[in-house]
């Protein structure tokens, strides 16, 4: 057994940022992250963490590999200052970690959110309203439809049987093959968009009176620890969600909820422009 530890660095080709940096609200960077074993064990870990005051995440990546190659973009949230570490663990325990500091810069403002006030979905089985809504296109499409427009998708909804009942999913959510068939399931599709979610603590006051994207920095989450799907839904309930891996943040609401596989649900949608 070999007692070399693993390298990591950053990657500072151009595009990538790889030193501390000062931003503005909003603002997105590219993070390249290079590993190797260094003639020693097999990377089995690559750890991500996140420290921005009181919230921090932190995600386990499982691999057995002598290297890693990661890229992944970052909107700068709401915090004065973000830190982000990266640590890779080999398979005799040895580690090694790298981080980076992001500070707001204090002329940030925030500014206006898009505000969709009623948005139709059917479940799997509704013959009345499409199951797919499109945030880019803001439209409500059948899954056949949807199937034509896979690179547009954001939400699916449907009635599961198995336990997640009501259910927004996003098509790249692992969606059974049984609840669209053979022909149009997402399992089929050749790109399958990842929106993930995440129920707030929210109240619907607070939902109802969010006029920019103040109150959206200030309740998102690390892309990577956000579930592919929101279950179990019902009235009054809010998600926060982040489209397609960095992409455009923001929260619906549950107006209602009804029904089973040829149900209903009626969402209001608050995003960033």
């Amino acid at each position: 057994m070999s007692d070399e530890a693993p390298i990591i660095s950053f990657r500072t080709d151009s595009g990538f940022t790889f030193s501390d940096k000062t931003l503005k609200l909003g603002d997105t960077i590219r993070i390249g992250i290079i590993a190797n074993s260094a003639d020693g064990e097999n990377i089995t870990l690559f750890n991500t963490k996140f420290f921005a005051g009181e919230q921090s995440t932190s995600v386990d990546s499982g691999l057995n590999s002598t290297e890693l190659n990661y890229e992944r973009l970052i909107i700068k949230g709401i915090s004065d200052k973000e830190t982000w570490h990266f640590m890779v663990k080999n398979k005799a325990g040895l580690r090694q970690e790298i981080s980076i500091n992001l500070f707001k810069d204090s002329t940030s403002e925030f500014i206006n959110i898009t505000h969709i006030p009623k948005v139709f979905l059917g479940a799997q089985l509704n013959n009345n309203y499409g199951t797919a809504w499109s945030a880019s296109l803001d439209s409500v499409f059948t899954i056949n439809k949807a199937y034509q427009n896979q690179a547009s998708i954001d939400f699916l909804y449907y009635y599961d049987f198995n336990g997640d009942e009501n259910t927004i999913s996003s098509p790249g959510g692992n969606v059974d093959t049984s609840i669209y068939g053979s022909t149009y399931s997402p399992s089929y599709w050749s790109t399958r968009n990842t929106t993930r979610f995440e129920l707030t603590t929210l109240t619907v006051q607070d939902f109802d009176n969010s006029y920019n994207d103040s109150l959206i920095y200030a309740n998102t989450f690390d892309y990577a620890s956000g579930k592919r799907k929101s279950k179990n839904l019902k009235t009054n309930d809010i998600y926060s969600f982040v489209l397609n891996n960095a992409g455009k943040k923001g929260f619906f609401k549950v107006l209602s909820v009804e029904g089973t596989t040829a149900g209903k649900i009626e969402i209001e949608i608050k995003m960033q422009n």
